[in-house]
């Protein structure tokens, strides 16, 4: 793989995708979540008391989105920067409950945001802190003028129902949709939190999970499959880690999706890598924020 490099060309025969290379760590590195296997998965929420939660309240993690054309354009362009991912979680309060609150932003930037789509999207989780359930999921999409829209999902355990709620801001008054599943049991995940949700177990080649999943429809149960052991290098550091491989399912758009975990005390999610339309896109981690340390290729901001 090439090292990363601005775009030399001024214009694509064919558009990139732009949202998957915007928003790959937050929606595609939080969905797409289902392999096939002969052996049957663990469910991964069910024995909260198993979990551990490795990362600290104030931990920040910064990561850098490429676009990586196919074989024959990489000679000419390389891999193209094209977007941002600042996540953070925080300990809270939420109706009398002790929560966690997973806050995370996504934007395009240099050439993508110039030349395509100026990409502006932040997203919230509320989740348990003892049972690691979702409580409610916020998502507020601001996409130029193709995609503005905010998003409400709501999560009743006792009811067994998850409310979604949306507003799309491109209509003129807004037009309003909401929608109740019934049945939904057993605690759910939101497509941010399963990130932190996934870091909650030290993972090991062979495993496999189930996760049941939430985003805008009924939650689906998807599965989680671990590989095997690789070494990572990304401009930050070189990580000891695992690889998560996921095919299809949550994601209509299919195709395989990597993640890979790092196996040191805090698991952190060093890179991930998806299929696009057109090429593929992936991200590296390359800020740290623990609330007390710092480190990173990128200073993170306040």
């Amino acid at each position: 793989m090439r090292k990363p490099v601005a775009c030399r060309i001024y214009r694509f025969s064919r558009p990139v995708c732009l949202r998957c290379c915007a928003m790959l760590g937050v929606l595609t590195v939080l969905v797409g979540l289902q392999a096939a296997s002969s052996s049957e998965p663990v469910a991964f929420l069910d024995r909260p008391d198993t979990l551990r939660m490795p990362f600290p309240s104030g931990e920040r993690l910064r990561y850098d989105i490429y676009w990586e054309p196919p074989q024959i354009l990489q000679w000419f362009i390389g891999d193209v920067a094209a977007g941002e991912i600042l996540i953070q979680v925080q300990e809270s309060e939420d109706q009398g409950r002790e929560t966690l609150t997973i806050q995370a932003k996504a934007t395009t930037k240099g050439f993508v945001r110039r030349r395509f789509l100026e990409v502006d999207d932040q997203f919230e989780s509320i989740i348990d802190r003892t049972n690691f359930r979702s409580y409610r999921f916020k998502k507020v999409i601001r996409e130029g003028k193709k995609s503005r829209k905010d998003i409400l999902v709501q999560f009743d355990y006792g009811q067994q129902e998850v409310t979604v709620e949306k507003v799309d801001l491109r209509k003129n008054p807004p037009q309003r949709e909401s929608k109740v599943f019934q049945g939904v049991s057993g605690p759910v995940s939101d497509v941010l939190s399963v990130f932190y949700v996934a870091r909650l177990r030290q993972l090991s080649p062979g495993q496999r999970y189930r996760i049941r999943l939430a985003d805008e429809k009924r939650p689906e149960e998807v599965v989680v499959e671990v590989l095997r052991r690789e070494k990572v290098k990304t401009r930050l550091d070189e990580f000891e880690s695992v690889r998560i491989s996921t095919v299809g399912g949550f994601f209509n758009q299919g195709g395989n999706f990597l993640i890979w975990y790092s196996t040191n005390g805090q698991r952190f999610p060093v890179r991930f890598q998806a299929n696009a339309k057109i090429g593929k896109v992936y991200g590296e981690l390359v800020g740290i924020d623990s609330g007390r340390t710092s480190r990173g290729v990128i200073k993170l901001g306040k």
